[in-house]
């Protein structure tokens, strides 16, 4: 008899703490969170990629909320490179977004990364030759040099980054880890275009920056003159 007392609350106690410390499973009927920095965003579907590197996606209903903070947010804030929470339930395999919450815009792991590891800080580069200077669209939308571009963390820097060779194209990256990064993943190589939904190659892909810094990723001028009149609110000339 004691040893069966003495022996109870160690099983519940160990009980509780394989509930706590198993990763969260996924069943229909139940509420979930998934953290990461936002890869992709379209009409009906957000892509995060969690700190284990995994993409996760989500589809966005009209039932979605958003917020930033504990502030009330829009779907159009949700920008390629954002730090959400995503609060969802999968039903019929699908993981339906009930909540985004955004944060600050950040890439863990990159923070202090400059180009060649030099520390310079992301910022804008002059815009390319054909690109409108109208000044709104500038600031919601314009098309950058892919060599200035990390295409692992999404980010604008001032001076050409490292250039990565794989399969006769050439990526970017701004640090050794980004180099073996895109060497050795195909997903860091791609990404989504927010007007067509569909996936395209960064090396061959028309790069926006979006007024955070964060880089988007298009398959045509047409899709990036597009997703400018979007945020505009301005038809593509």
């Amino acid at each position: 008899m004691r040893t069966t007392r003495s022996n109870r609350p160690w099983t519940l106690a160990a009980l509780f703490a394989l509930a706590v410390g198993a990763p969260a499973v996924a069943h229909e009927g139940h509420h979930h969170n998934a953290m990461g920095t936002v890869r992709a965003v379209a009409a009906a579907e957000l892509q995060i990629e969690t700190k284990e590197s995994k993409l996760e996606t989500f589809v966005l209903t009209d039932a979605t909320t958003y917020k930033r903070g504990d502030a009330a947010a829009r779907r159009e804030d949700v920008k390629v490179g954002a730090r959400a929470v995503v609060m969802y339930e999968t039903k019929d395999g699908k993981n339906l977004a009930i909540e985004v919450k955004l944060a600050q815009s950040g890439h863990e792991g990159h923070e202090g990364h400059g180009s060649h590891g030099g520390g310079m800080a992301a910022m804008p580069v002059p815009t390319p030759a054909g690109t409108s200077n109208a000044a709104d669209e500038a600031a919601a939308l314009r098309q950058v040099d892919p060599r200035f571009v990390c295409m692992v963390n999404n980010s604008l820097f001032d001076q050409p980054q490292i250039p990565v060779e794989v399969g006769g194209k050439t990526y970017y990256g701004c640090c050794p880890m980004c180099k073996e990064r895109l060497a050795t993943d195909s997903e860091a190589r791609q990404a989504m275009d927010p007007v067509s939904g569909r996936m395209v190659d960064k090396a061959v892909a028309v790069i926006g920056v979006l007024p955070n810094g964060a880089v988007v990723y298009f398959e045509s001028e047409a899709n990036l003159a597009a997703h400018r009149a979007m945020l505009t609110g301005r038809q593509p000339s």
